[in-house]
């Protein structure tokens, strides 16, 4: 029933663009495997990150309040640099990075990191960063590229891929 709310979000008309993105955040971690690598123990935290000026403002943070995934908790951090970020298992780069989001998803792929990287950026997605939000009629809505979640060891349930805009597959 978690996906049917999923499904809904970009329909909600009393919700603000971010807080349907931060449930976007939160969900789209329970249909993605991570490698065991990801985290460094069996009840580590999924860390979300928010990389650059938060546009959440404290929508990510309610979402994810006392929230729980296969007994791990949800856990918000901050930073600047990609390097500071390389840990989290779900990296939003905020549209104050548009200029060095190149770099950011360079540093992010030497540092082996496996988030599941997402962002509004235009060029995000052929960058290396996997979800794109799109506004489609006042609708937040989601693309995927399906071979850069791939590369980063990801594996997103195709369930996740049915709701996409557009997913875009490895050739």
């Amino acid at each position: 029933m978690l996906l049917l709310g999923l499904g809904r979000l970009g329909a909600t008309p009393s919700a603000t663009e971010y807080q349907v993105k931060a449930a976007f955040l939160f969900n789209f971690a329970k249909y993605v495997t991570w490698p065991a690598h990801a985290f460094p123990d069996a009840t580590a935290p999924i860390r979300i990150g928010i990389l650059g000026e938060d546009p959440f403002q404290n929508d990510l943070a309610e979402v994810v309040a006392g929230q729980k995934w296969e007994g791990r908790a949800f856990e918000i951090a901050h930073g600047s640099r990609a390097e500071d970020l390389a840990s989290c298992q779900v990296i939003f780069i905020s549209d104050s990075e548009q200029s060095r989001m190149t770099q950011h998803l360079a540093a992010l792929r030497k540092a082996r990191s496996p988030a599941l990287v997402a962002g509004n950026d235009a060029s995000l997605l052929s960058s290396g960063g996997m979800i794109r939000f799109v506004m489609e009629r006042n609708k937040v809505r989601f693309e995927i590229n399906l071979g850069n979640a791939n590369a980063a060891g990801l594996n997103l349930s195709s369930k996740l891929l049915s709701l996409a805009r557009q997913v875009d597959r490895p050739s």
